[in-house]
């Protein structure tokens, strides 16, 4: 049976609410499996890290890149600030995990 497939503005609207859930959960699912394997087992996680960086990277790219990325000056420099201050905050706990 080749019945064809027809979606209107519901389906495609819900159907991208399901894929960012997704989206989401596996994303926070890796980073607390980095946090477990950091913390608990004392195993490196650079790798799960930079899955995370590089999925949220490539999200953001295909967003630009089709003209529907939110360009507001003020999200994007508290964007900016978070990351800073998150940069600021693993280098002096890596700072102080290493001199230990």
């Amino acid at each position: 049976m080749n019945v064809p497939i027809t979606s209107d503005e519901r389906t495609i609207a819900v159907t991208n609410e399901i894929f960012r859930n997704a989206y989401v959960v596996l994303s926070f699912g890796v980073l607390l499996d980095a946090t477990y394997r950091a913390w608990v087992l004392g195993q490196g996680c650079m790798d799960l890290l930079g899955l995370v960086i590089v999925a949220g990277g490539f999200a953001t790219y295909q967003q630009a890149r089709r003209k529907v990325l939110i360009y507001e000056r003020r999200l994007w420099w508290t964007m900016l600030a978070i990351m800073a201050a998150s940069a600021v905050t693993a280098a002096i706990v890596a700072y102080f995990k290493v001199r230990r």
